[in-house]
């Protein structure tokens, strides 16, 4: 779903782009046309904006990860998560024993970093053998 600020922008820059494809086609631009013509930077800036808003809104910076998606972006089974999770391994919390577990971002990251360690260990390991 797109939001309204967005939906806004882009319904404001079509009506713009409309109305100067009209004036360039009657070939009858008057001082005020001129001022209302999109150029190239208007472009590049519109561009720019929106790709952030969309980024945003498609990828927006996490805090937490439940079990499910910490599954999904290591391969690690469930249970394997949620074991780590209650020994420890692994920095998350639950609200109340009964809950989902929450698991820090930042856990992910230094789970990357460790699986590229452990690889690079085990590259070396088999050039010396």
């Amino acid at each position: 779903m797109v939001d309204d600020g967005l939906q806004c922008k882009f319904s404001s820059f079509v009506k713009l782009l409309c109305k100067t494809g009209r004036h360039l086609k009657n070939n009858a631009m008057n001082k005020d046309d001129l001022n209302q013509l999109v150029t190239k930077q208007d472009l590049e800036n519109f561009k720019v904006e929106l790709s952030g808003l969309l980024l945003s809104k498609i990828n927006p910076l996490k805090e937490f990860y439940t079990p499910k998606e910490f599954e999904h972006k290591t391969g690690i089974p469930y249970s394997t998560v949620i074991y780590k999770c209650t020994t420890g391994r692994l920095k998350a919390f639950q609200d109340s024993p009964n809950c989902s577990w929450l698991i820090y971002a930042t856990e992910l990251d230094r789970f990357k970093k460790e699986a590229d360690e452990n690889f690079d260990d085990e590259s070396n390991a088999a050039v010396l053998q």
